[in-house]
């Protein structure tokens, strides 16, 4: 079964990929931040990994093993350095090889 995460859960895009996946009976662990969310997603019947997009070293950890990950950059990166966060956050997923990533920004 592949193993697929999701970051973005709890936003529009990301509640429904990862409910879709979930219906699918795949393998969801989703990326949140807050204790009601990971609640919420665990009772739906997702594994869950509190932490952030920022955080390299969760990333690196988070996706070992994935076969295919989906994130919505957030538009709450640092406005001095826009295009400088949201090009880490890129690399580290990149550097995590995933065979299917999908990577969504908006601003």
């Amino acid at each position: 079964m592949a193993n697929y995460v999701v970051a973005g859960a709890t936003g529009r895009v990301g509640s429904v990929v990862a409910r879709e996946l979930l219906s699918r009976r795949a393998s969801v662990r989703v990326i949140v931040r807050s204790d009601q969310a990971a609640t919420a997603w665990t009772k739906r019947g997702a594994s869950v990994a509190m932490g952030s997009l920022h955080d390299e070293a969760f990333l690196a950890t988070l996706f070992r093993g994935a076969q295919a990950a989906f994130v919505l950059l957030p538009e709450n990166v640092d406005p001095t350095n826009f295009h400088g966060a949201r090009r880490r956050m890129a690399d580290a997923i990149a550097r995590a090889h995933l065979s299917a990533p999908v990577c969504l920004s908006h601003s």
